[in-house]
């Protein structure tokens, strides 16, 4: 997963910098499926310093701890069983190569509104054809980000096709405020 390949850790580290123009050293941000540490390494090169990793595999989050780039980790999958960490920690929540077949389920999403700050973002960068062809998320995500909006949880900042995703294959970047 070489960058120029896999170009989701670029997309997700630089719409979390356009997002937040200033104070990135003051913000906490919680990597999602953070696999190896991709997102981290992105951030990182933006200036942000206090970034924790949720990540379900032990060997890809023993990998990523050997680099260094985590204040905590946490060795949990993401769904709607609450996580061990408290309401409203963090200024930031992002995820890239987490959606899909088999990963996040769209429950998540309540988990994530949970412990991300009011005022504070949900980053998600996804593969746009997993939204037509996930059965999880194919007339399920975008009409749940929908309704939790209309709740008032979150209200969305942006929603973007990229291209170059993965090789040639299109992205979406996914960003909502928590309110």
């Amino acid at each position: 997963m070489c960058p120029g390949r896999y170009n989701g850790p670029m997309i997700a580290g630089k719409a979390v910098a356009d997002y937040f123009e200033s104070n990135r050293e003051k913000k906490k941000i919680l990597d999602i499926g953070a696999g190896t540490g991709f997102v981290a390494e992105q951030l990182k090169s933006h200036g942000f310093v206090h970034i924790d990793a949720l990540e379900p595999s032990s060997r890809m989050l023993l990998r990523a701890q050997k680099k260094g780039l985590y204040e905590e980790c946490y060795n949990e999958y993401l769904s709607q069983v609450p996580l061990a960490i408290p309401n409203d920690t963090y200024d930031c929540a992002v995820t890239s190569g987490g959606m899909g077949e088999g990963h996040i389920p769209c429950s998540g999403i309540l988990e994530l509104i949970r412990i991300v700050k009011p005022g504070g973002i949900i980053c998600i960068v996804m593969r746009e054809v997993f939204l037509r062809e996930v059965d999880e998320y194919k007339d399920r995500l975008e009409p749940l980000m929908d309704s939790l909006e209309k709740e008032g949880k979150w209200r969305k900042v942006s929603r973007v096709i990229v291209p170059n995703y993965f090789i040639d294959i299109t992205g979406i970047v996914f960003r909502y405020r928590v309110i």
